[in-house]
């Protein structure tokens, strides 16, 4: 049977005529349904374990909640509060029309805004943390919060009708979260008959939607597999509803035949973003549970892909533990039961360390990182989750060949921040489409827990043009631009016309500092082939060397970006060299050729996630090119030294101590 991607345009006609007769005639749930307790999850009666600062989360923001103050992206949703409009924009209180969903036009901002802010709002986190403060203190004023608005929103969102079912991965992710609503207050007085019949209905109508309009030729990567899961969800929570069977097995069929078309070999997500392999492994890790849950046994191909991307997220995790947001990041969870920060993966590799066994995984992690598998783990996994003590990784260096990412740490002596860095050395992701941007050659940089060099992130996706462009560019991360020879076209806020050429890259190890290499060649606006070569070193106690080598851009303006997540005025400039959070480490530069390197620094908001700016700043260095160019650009704590020289393409570093190294082109 061919795979459905080879069917997308039928399925894409059949889902067509579909919604011509849905906005004719809306469907309707078959009979009378009860939804009752689902069989999946099956929530712990009694279990220990939960700290303290985690509970006291959830409480404080379930009172928030009851109070009618809706958190959504750091923003307040005080529109909302007023309105009581689940289908308005909560944060502008614009109204969107009850039509059919596939009238609705959200892309460019005729919901008044930004439409993420009204699905997140409609995911439901905050029903989710009414549930799990009752579960946890039994108090009613929990329960009466969320009985009104539950019934407020069935009432304002008849089945297929209104921007609530736009997107199908947001049906998904809000049946997903209804669910376990139903499991955590299951033993309450909550569910009188009528609230659970009218209750069963909307969410039968939920996988109903999801089985009917999946975004296999609209949107084949989280979107498919998080529709995917819904499905699973919905199938296995009440599988004795008419179709429910069929649902958890087209769902599962989905999840099976996309891990060998979303997840590269090396174990990265196709897109190369981060903060969308979080996405997926989490929607996998969520699979195996429920599996495990209902008894069934996945196959072993999908249980090692899986440890793979938990072994990813492990290695991609940054000191200050988050994820590099590289790439596009909405701040997406598909199941908001943990209280961390959407770009920490530590509760996802706490219960995958329980599944797998993996004691390394738990390295560096709070006991408040158990939260998530606090509630979803079974009985024997969490009492060994709860006998397992941390080990730490046996790495110093991990590459991810395919996708071209290359993660490397500094032997640091015990109590002392060390140095962290990750290089971006792979192919555009996703090929033309979806959640990568133009990030060649892009270095990620920690010393210890504090971020030095930094991807800033995506602040937005639809509603400002300018800012999702920037976002998206070469000049938005640490890599060199060169006037007049763009590497990309991009074609609206997902796609593209050009991509960045994919480059050759490695990573070797001499003299017990790794290096990683990439080249690639392009062609400029007016005709002439480019040539650039970045090599990165990192040396123990010594510090991380950046060589850049340039050929074919004569004439042209070339522009070293260096996106720094601190306020500017953690940054001081001095004549060729910096001091960078407060004094934490020197930053210097060299060049040779041209006129020299001239710095700029500017303000620059980053993204500590979707729609949530941080302080941050740039600096940019600039120069002439000539036929040849090389720079040179180095990071040392205050207290070391480094002396680099620049002789035409080769850079000579000394230590402090006495250590010799050459960088030249064509070596690594």
């Amino acid at each position: 049977m061919p795979h459905r991607r080879a069917l997308a345009p039928l399925i894409r006609a059949g889902q067509e005529l579909r919604k011509q007769l849905e906005q004719r005639r809306a469907p309707k749930a078959p009979g009378t349904l009860r939804a009752g307790p689902p069989r999946v999850p099956r929530v712990a009666i009694a279990r220990t374990g939960l700290p303290r600062e985690v509970r006291d989360a959830i409480l404080a923001e379930a009172a928030m909640i009851a109070e009618g103050v809706w958190p959504v992206y750091g923003e307040l949703a005080l529109a909302f509060r007023e309105s009581g409009d689940w289908r308005a924009h909560p944060i502008s209180g614009q109204a969107t029309p009850l039509i059919h969903w596939s009238l609705i036009r959200y892309m460019h901002g005729e919901a008044g805004g930004d439409v993420k802010q009204i699905w997140e709002l409609n995911r439901h986190r905050g029903f989710l943390r009414l549930a799990q403060a009752w579960y946890l203190d039994r108090d009613p004023r929990w329960l009466d919060a969320l009985g009104a608005g539950l019934d407020a929103w069935i009432a304002q969102n008849p089945a297929g009708m209104g921007i609530n079912w736009a997107s199908s991965l947001e049906v998904a992710l809000r049946g997903i979260c209804w669910t376990w609503i139903r499991a955590l207050t299951a033993t309450s007085d909550f569910w009188a008959v009528a609230r659970d019949e009218s209750f069963a209905q909307m969410v039968w109508h939920h996988g109903r939607h999801l089985s009917a309009y999946d975004s296999i030729h609209h949107s084949p990567n989280t979107h498919l597999t998080g529709e995917a899961l819904g499905l699973v969800q919905l199938g296995l929570a009440w599988p004795d509803w008419p179709e429910a069977a069929g649902w958890a097995r087209f769902g599962a069929s989905i999840l099976r035949e996309e891990l060998d078309r979303q997840l590269l070999s090396d174990g990265f997500h196709f897109e190369l973003a981060p903060g969308y392999h979080r996405y997926t492994a989490e929607f996998y890790l969520l699979w195996a549970v429920m599996a495990r849950q209902s008894g069934e046994s996945l196959p072993v191909e999908v249980l090692s892909r899986l440890s793979d991307m938990l072994d990813t997220l492990a290695a991609l995790r940054r000191p200050d533990g988050h994820l590099p947001a590289i790439g596009d990041e909405d701040g997406s969870v598909g199941l908001p039961l943990a209280v961390a920060h959407p770009r920490d993966p530590a509760p996802l590799l706490c219960a995958g360390a329980a599944l797998f066994e993996r004691r390394d995984w738990l390295w560096g992690l709070s006991p408040a990182a158990r939260d998530l598998a606090w509630w979803i783990l079974e009985d024997d996994d969490w009492a060994r989750l709860s006998s397992m003590r941390p080990e730490p990784p046996a790495w110093a260096t991990r590459s991810f060949p395919v996708a071209g990412y290359y993660v490397a740490r500094e032997n640091a002596a015990p109590g002392r921040a060390g140095w962290w860095t990750l290089v971006d050395a792979g192919p555009h992701g996703g090929e033309r489409t979806g959640h990568a941007h133009t990030d060649l050659g892009h270095l990620e940089l920690s010393l210890g827990p504090r971020p030095i060099v930094a991807d800033p992130g995506s602040l937005v996706y639809t509603c400002d043009d300018a800012r999702r462009g920037w976002d998206r560019s070469l000049a938005a991360h640490a890599s060199l631009a060169v006037a007049g020879a763009p590497l990309d076209e991009p074609a609206g806020p997902f796609s593209w016309w050009r991509t960045a050429p994919a480059p050759v890259a490695e990573i070797a190890t001499a003299a017990g500092a790794p290096r990683v290499t990439l080249r690639y060649r392009w062609r400029a606006d007016d005709g002439r082939w480019l040539s650039h070569e970045r090599q990165v070193l990192l040396i123990d106690l010594g510090g991380v060397v950046v060589a850049d080598w340039l050929a074919g851009a004569e004439g042209h303006e070339v522009t070293l970006s260096w996106p720094l997540p601190m306020p500017s005025d953690q940054v001081r400039l001095q004549a060729d060299d910096a001091l960078l959070a407060g004094g934490a480490v020197r930053m210097a530069w060299a060049s040779s050729g041209g006129r020299g390197l001239v710095s700029r620094v500017a303000s620059q908001s980053f993204a500590d996630t979707y729609r949530t700016p941080m302080a941050g700043s740039h600096l940019h260095l600039t120069d002439r090119a000539g036929s040849h160019w090389t720079a040179v650009t180095w990071f040392t704590r205050p207290e070391e030294s480094l002396q680099v020289t620049v002789d035409g393409t080769r850079i000579g570093v000394v230590t402090g101590d006495g250590r010799t190294f050459a960088l030249r082109q064509g070596d690594g």
